[in-house]
């Protein structure tokens, strides 16, 4: 597999990662919140509320990206 190496091509790699990451993590979150609060599960409902902090991070990786 050939990467791009120019800064162009690094630059869209980390963005894409940075979506990836955002839109993961906002999965993760939303189940971690609903399960954690359909068992009372206090750790897994703050799993998912760090979740939602780690898309804000991913948010502004990518904005400073763009």
């Amino acid at each position: 597999m050939k990467y791009d190496v120019t800064s162009k091509g690094l630059l869209n790699r980390a963005f894409n990662l940075s979506l990836i990451t955002v839109i993961y993590n906002l999965i993760e979150g939303i189940a971690s919140t609903f399960y954690g609060s359909e068992d009372e599960t206090l750790a897994l409902f703050g799993f998912g509320a760090d979740s939602f902090v780690e898309v804000i991070s991913g948010l502004g990786i990518a904005h400073i990206l763009r």
